[in-house]
């Protein structure tokens, strides 16, 4: 503890102070820092005293100070202008303490910090943390801002349930109490990230407890990439059971373009199949497509400008439309399909093996829509199992219809046999009336 006068000059000091500077207390009377300290230590410590005697206002400092022993700390004082009963100003008085060892454990943290933040920043999963009342976004990683694709003013403004898909918001939400019940969760959801997309990621959570307020924090580990080959293997499979087992073309085509359109919900799926005369198309599926709309497409002629899937058809090759009012191949189709609200349509013809089409799958979308990369992917998969499974109805077809052609012609000639046993049979017994022996005898 010190006072100073308005000049800086010791007006008292305690034996903490003195043993700064290595002298008695009373030694210290009298002088000021500049008697006492380094020069650049003892201005920057004399503007401190300015300060406050020109705010009348206490202030804190932190200072490093060389003791005369050789060590060294970090005092913090609180200084505080000190004034008579006149309201005169006296001076400045001083109440210094040791913050050395706060110091470094707040550095030690800090340190600490700088590394887990680097630690978290680098990785690839996405790091939400939740306040668990509200459902606001606390805090976020580099990965989340990367893969959601939005910056902190725009998580600033999100929910919890913001983070689901359309499809999954209230099994987030109800994932996310339970983690509040229980302490933790792990399970899988699907989110829209900024640009549009579906994602699949796997979420593990926990409840915390930060400085009294209720959070969750989540790790969101994207496995889009798995879930998508996943489901196509699962579409892939339940639909050639289907064909193995004789369903109806049409309840198999139902099925795959239902269960598409529930797996992406942006998608309006249509399969159109090629007519006998391999010029024109027809509907074979379009659950959710409008039906005026499908009414104007039903037996289509293809050509080279003839709509996404009529295109496709005539020239055996994909056709990914993003944008159907300014796309050329739509100048007959636009109206109709602007009409509807369909505003991108992606179409991939269906071949048999020895290169003949035999129709078309597509999906339409609401708004323009450029295809990524995996969306052409996916959409090359579907046309090799749609054409598979077409093929192989194609097939069971023909051999059913053989089939049954022998079964007419067995039919038919078994009951001409038939017929001329009976004749034989009629000859003998007039025969035998007349008295005379039969003329045919007994098949063996």
């Amino acid at each position: 503890v010190f006072l100073k006068d308005r000049e800086g000059v010791f007006l008292a000091c305690n034996a903490r102070v003195a043993s700064v500077f290595g002298l008695p207390e009373a030694e210290v009377l009298g002088k000021c820092d500049y008697d006492l300290l380094r020069p650049e230590l003892a201005e920057s410590i004399r503007a401190e005293d300015r300060a406050v005697i020109q705010s009348g206002e206490p202030a804190r400092h932190r200072d490093w100070i060389d003791f005369a022993d050789g060590h060294r700390e970090l005092l913090e004082t609180v200084k505080t202008p000190m004034f008579s009963a006149d309201g005169e100003l006296l001076g400045v008085l001083g109440v210094a303490r040791d913050v050395t060892a706060l110091h470094q454990a707040q550095e030690r943290l800090a340190e600490r910090e700088e590394v887990y933040g680097a630690i978290v920043n680098q990785a690839l999963d996405s790091i939400l943390l939740f306040d668990a009342d509200s459902g606001a976004v606390l805090e976020f990683n580099e990965a989340a801002h990367r893969n959601f694709g939005y910056g902190r003013e725009v998580f600033d403004k999100l929910n919890l349930s913001d983070f689901g898909a359309a499809l999954d918001q209230a099994r987030l939400v109800r994932h996310i109490r339970q983690v509040i019940a229980q302490g933790e969760s792990v399970f899988t959801t699907q989110y829209r990230n900024r640009s549009g997309e579906l994602r699949d990621v796997r979420v593990s959570a926990r409840a915390l407890a930060l400085r009294g307020r209720r959070c969750v924090s989540t790790v969101w580990s994207d496995i889009t990439a798995s879930a998508r080959s996943q489901r196509m293997l699962e579409l892939s499979n339940s639909t050639l059971e289907r064909v193995a087992r004789g369903e109806a073309l049409s309840d198999t085509l139902l099925y795959v373009t239902t269960l598409l359109e529930e797996q992406n919900p942006d998608m309006l799926c249509s399969i159109l199949l090629m007519d006998e005369d391999g010029m024109h198309l027809q509907t074979g599926a379009g659950p959710s497509l409008p039906d005026a709309y499908c009414e104007v497409i039903n037996g289509a002629r293809i050509g080279p400008a003839a709509g996404s899937c009529g295109t496709a058809a005539f020239t055996a090759k994909s056709v990914f439309v993003s944008d159907i009012e300014h796309s050329p191949l739509w100048v007959d189709y636009a109206e109709i399909a602007l009409a509807h609200g369909l505003r991108a349509c992606w179409s991939v013809p269906l071949l048999a093996t020895d290169g003949r089409v035999l129709g078309t799958f597509a999906a339409y979308y609401r708004t323009p829509r450029e295809a990524a990369e995996h969306e052409r992917q996916q959409f090359d998969s579907i046309s090799q199992l749609l054409s598979i499974a077409l093929e192989r109805h194609r097939e069971s077809s023909r051999l059913a219809a053989s089939v049954e052609e022998m079964r007419r012609w067995y039919a038919v000639t078994l009951g001409r046999e038939s017929r001329v046993l009976e004749l034989k049979d009629e000859v003998n017994a007039l025969l035998r009336r007349l008295g005379e022996p039969p003329r045919y005898g007994s098949e063996p």
